[in-house]
């Protein structure tokens, strides 16, 4: 009954309202105007949603350069193009997501460290070039606490 109540009523029905359905439903609605596009949640509110209340990150550091390309996107997304899309004020919408990006550090033992290198390649060929493998002293240097090893470090992006 649902479906094809949703059908006659909607020309597009996403299934979730987290990261991947919202971010489906805004691009769609941005390139089709118009479309009628529903999002079915549980929780229609999003305060027990999930993807509020994770404490998620968007890391480049992945082996494959689409997961890299897509993460990306994302970062930027947030950083200026939800804004832009939304024609809203870049600072309310900063303020309103919270997005604050720290970085992530990937470790490797010295056996493993080449694995770290094919990665890093891949990584600024799909765009992420702000990512940084550091050697053993560069760790210590940084990360006192840490064994020695080798890593590949992605902070925020330098801005300015």
């Amino acid at each position: 009954m649902l479906r094809s109540s949703a059908a006659k009523l909607n020309d597009v029905v996403i299934a979730g309202g987290g990261v991947v359905g919202s971010s489906v439903a805004l691009h769609l609605a941005a390139r089709r105007p118009d479309l009628k596009i529903t999002v079915l949640e549980r929780d229609p509110t999003y305060a027990t949603a999930s993807a509020p209340l994770s404490a998620g990150g968007i890391r480049q550091q992945f082996s494959n350069s689409e997961n890299v390309a897509l993460s990306v996107y994302g970062a930027a997304f947030l950083r200026g193009g939800l804004a832009a899309l939304a024609n809203a004020d870049p600072a309310d919408v900063d303020q309103q997501l919270g997005f604050r990006e720290a970085g992530y550090l990937t470790l490797a033992s010295p056996e493993h460290a080449a694995v770290l290198e094919e990665n890093l390649a891949t990584q600024r060929a799909a765009g992420a070039d702000w990512i940084d493998l550091l050697d053993a002293t560069a760790l210590e240097a940084k990360f006192p606490w840490l064994p020695p090893t080798r890593g590949a470090a992605g902070g925020p992006r330098a801005r300015g």
